[in-house]
Order: structure tokens, then C-alpha cells, then sequence
């Protein structure tokens, strides 16, 4: 008879990553089950270019077929309930509807092949609306769904307006990576819009096939022959963003002309704010270290001539708060890859830590307040950002080397190649005891996938 082993414990089990990946595996495989015929929406729906007055509803099918979906008001004076058919038997469906009230909740359902997904949205103020509003902020989801799904679980106890999101949403644009980043997000993205910000990691096949398909333009052609842009902007009451490729040269070239027209636009709007993203920004104390095209072409220098508030990037998978060359910046790059350690500070670093994460941005006229959460809830830091200051408010008085504007190349280290981005960083815990639990999580996400496909 061979002798029973003793049970033990183990030495680590992120009990909050676990519970937000079963949870996300339970809710995927009762959707399932409860579709008849088996729910053909495998993508979805989720929410994109969200407005005052208008929103596009996602999602992508097993197999084509036609969509339809039904809108109408929950409070106050929304209109009549309107039902939108997409005949068109295709796999990928883009449905824009116009003619929304502003700052007006709405409850929509969208139905293919016999299943109904229901969701929620609320649009943006009209543009001359003070009224404050909260966005979150995370990046970098890439490879770890457990982590990735932890940081979702934590967002989604949060309530925001709407989500921005720095980049690198897969490690590939294989099909499987976005299915698995879709199964993870799915309750958050159906409700709140992500602005999407491109990653170095969604244009590795040289196009961005993929990430245009889920999170670009409708059309692939603008009309003037040219690929469609991986950049863009968007208002939100009184404040601008401006969503760029950070992977460009911007020496020259379009989307220099672009940024250079949209920010003299920007001059001419009434704004309390300009807020710029992009995935691979101009410092971090990470080992990427800072964008030096974004530094060569003395885009800092542009971003103060024009006004602009705040910079938040990712790429580097670690938190850092900063001022450097008169521009607040944030690197939120936490949202699920592996993390990556910081070595050496820069002397704009204000606040750092090497951590799976997401940023609350509360903003109001005169203030930007952000607290920052890791991936089991606790704050990681609350600070403010002051518009008539121009600088953050949490921090002790700063050495002249620390507050002093950081200009150029210069205080950027060379980027490591042992942390190259093919390459996993290095994790806050030991995840080893987690590898049953989430390949059980994985079945049961599997096992509802091929039932959608059948």
C-alpha cells in the first residue's frame, strides 16, 4: 500500500488573480450554456469611439452572420427605443449609432445566431461641459492572463467614464493572444469605451491587421490612398487626448504634419486639458529607458509650446510618476505582462514601483487627481495634479536635480537587451503555485470557446 503524502500549502497563491480568472472562465462557460442555439459572439460586443452624441458597438463572430442590436434610455429623456440591423452575414461587425443624448445612460443588447449579449453605456458631457469625470489608465496586458486578470477585476470595482489603454494588448496579433485578451476584458469593455493606444506588439506584422480589425477606423482607406492612421484624438468635455504611434519616426512624415495640426487646432478649443498617450514615451526609469525618436525630434519641446498637461505612456511594465522638461508624465505599463525592475531612478523619477497595476484619473477644471491601485487593491499612491502649479502636489520639495526640466537624450539610459521585448521580465511574485488553478481557469475558457466555434 503506498503511503499517503501529506498535504501542503503553498507557499504563495494570489487568491484575487485566481478568483478574477475562475470568474471570468464561470461567467464565459454560463454564457454558453445558457445560449440556444450556442452563442456565435466570440469578440464582444464592446464599446469604441464613445461620445456625446454617438458610439460604435463591436464584436466579432464565430462564423458570419448577420447582427442586430437594440438601444434605448435608462434615465431621463433618451428617445424611443431604436433596434439596428447589420445584414451583412460577415464575421467582424461595427455597429455606429448616432443621435445619443449627452451625459444619458443607455442599455443595449446585441443579437447573433440566437444569443443576446446586454450591456450598458453612458456618453461623454457635451464639450463645453466642467463637469468632472474619472478615466482609468493600464497597458502592457500581453502574456500573464492571470495578472491581466487581477488588474481587469480591480478596474472593474472602480467606476470610470471611460478606459485608456497604452498599448501592447497582445504579445502577437495571433488570433488566440486577442481571444484570450477579449475573454479576460469582456465584462469591462462592454460597458465603458477603451481608447485604444498601439503598442509596439500589435504592429509586429508590419501592418497592424489585427489591432485596425478590433480597435482601428471602420474603413482601411481614408480616401487619399494612404494606410489608415494608427493615431488619432478624441474630446471628452474640456479636455483633448491625443492617442499617437509612438513606433513612427517623428523627424517627418505624417503623422509629425498630423500631430502638428492637431495640436494648433487644439490651441483654438477652449480646454482645461491636453493629455497626450502613447505607448513608448519620452522617459522611464525602466530598462526600455526613454523613446529617443520621440526625444531627437524634440516632440517635449512641441508638446510645451502647444499646451499640453500631462504624458501617459507604458511600454516599460512598471509604474513611474514623473516631471521632466516642464511636462508631467505617467508610465503605466502593469496591465498583465511580466514585470520588468527598476534599476536606476531618473532624476525626474518622482515616484516608482515595479507592479501589476492601473491609475484613476479623477479630473475636474483646475485639477487632475489620480490614485493609483495595485492588482490586490491596495493604493499604491494618491497625488494631484494642479493646472495653475503645472506640476504634481504629493511630493516633498525636490533637489534642484530632481525638479530641474529634463531636456534631450541625455539622462535616457541605452535600452537592455535583457529586456528586449520578447522577453519576459521579472514577476513581483512566485506564481508556481498557481499553475493547477489556472490551467483549470484555461479549460474552462477553452471548453467554451470550442462550444461557441461549434
Amino acid at each position: 500500500m503506498l503511503a499517503k503524502r501529506p498535504l501542503r500549502t503553498p507557499r504563495y497563491v494570489n487568491t484575487r488573480a485566481l478568483g478574477a480568472l475562475l470568474s471570468v472562465a464561470v461567467a464565459t462557460l454560463t454564457a454558453t450554456v445558457q445560449a440556444d442555439p450556442p452563442a456565435r459572439v466570440i469578440k464582444g460586443p464592446y464599446l469604441q469611439d464613445l461620445s456625446a452624441t454617438s458610439v460604435e458597438i463591436r464584436a466579432e463572430l464565430a462564423a458570419p452572420a448577420p447582427v442586430t442590436v437594440t438601444i434605448g434610455g435608462l434615465a431621463g429623456d433618451a428617445g424611443a427605443v431604436r433596434t439596428i440591423r447589420d445584414a451583412q452575414p460577415t464575421t467582424m461587425h461595427v455597429i455606429r449609432v448616432d443621435g445619443l443624448t449627452p451625459s444619458t445612460r443607455y442599455s443595449y443588447s446585441l443579437g447573433a445566431g440566437g444569443a443576446v449579449a446586454k450591456g450598458e453605456l453612458t456618453t461623454a458631457p457635451p464639450n463645453e461641459s466642467t463637469a468632472p469625470f474619472t478615466f482609468l489608465v493600464y497597458g502592457d496586458n500581453r502574456t500573464d492572463t492571470v495578472a491581466h486578470a487581477s488588474v481587469v477585476h480591480q478596474m472593474m470595482l472602480s467606476p470610470s467614464d471611460f478606459i485608456i489603454n497604452t498599448g501592447d494588448f497582445v504579445q502577437d496579433p495571433a488570433d488566440e493572444n486577442w481571444q484570450s485578451f477579449f475573454d479576460v476584458e469582456g465584462p469591462l469593455i462592454r460597458d465603458r469605451s477603451v481608447f485604444a493606444c498601439v503598442g509596439n506588439h500589435e504592429i509586429v506584422d508590419g501592418a497592424g491587421a489585427a489591432y485596425l480589425r478590433y480597435f482601428g477606423p471602420v474603413s482601411d482607406a481614408h480616401g487619399d490612398g494612404q494606410k489608415p492612421k494608427l493615431y488619432g484624438s478624441f474630446r471628452w468635455g474640456n479636455v483633448r487626448f491625443f492617442l499617437l504611434d509612438a513606433m513612427e519616426s517623428f523627424d517627418d512624415g505624417p503623422e509629425r504634419a498630423w500631430l502638428e495640426d492637431e495640436l494648433s487646432r487644439a490651441d483654438a478649443e477652449k480646454l482645461a486639458w491636453r493629455i497626450v498617450v502613447l505607448h513608448f514615451g519620452p522617459w522611464s526609469a525602466g530598462p526600455h529607458g526613454g523613446n529617443r525618436r520621440v526625444l531627437h525630434a524634440a516632440i517635449p519641446a512641441l508638446f510645451t509650446s502647444h499646451h499640453i498637461d500631462l504624458i501617459l505612456s507604458g511600454h516599460d511594465h512598471i509604474y513611474e510618476r514623473g516631471f521632466a522638461s516642464g511636462l508631467p508624465y505617467v508610465v503605466s505599463g502593469g496591465g498583465g505582462a511580466p514585470l520588468y525592475p527598476i534599476e536606476h531612478p531618473l532624476p525626474s523619477t518622482r515616484k516608482m514601483e515595479s507592479v501589476h497595476h492601473f491609475v484613476e484619473m479623477n479630473v475636474s477644471a483646475d485639477a487632475i487627481r489620480l490614485v493609483s491601485k495595485r492588482d490586490d487593491g491596495s493604493i499604491l499612491e494618491r497625488c494631484g495634479l494642479v493646472k495653475a502649479k503645472g506640476d504634481w502636489d504629493c511630493d516633498p520639495a525636490q533637489p534642484a536635480a530632481v525638479g530641474a526640466p529634463v531636456a534631450g537624450p541625455e539622462p535616457i539610459r541605452p535600452a537592455s537587451s535583457k529586456f528586449a521585448c520578447d522577453v519576459a521580465g521579472v514577476g513581483r511574485h512566485d506564481r508556481t503555485s498557481l499553475v493547477p488553478f489556472a490551467a483549470l481557469a484555461f479549460f474552462a475558457l477553452a471548453f467554451a470557446r470550442r462550444r461557441r466555434l461549434e
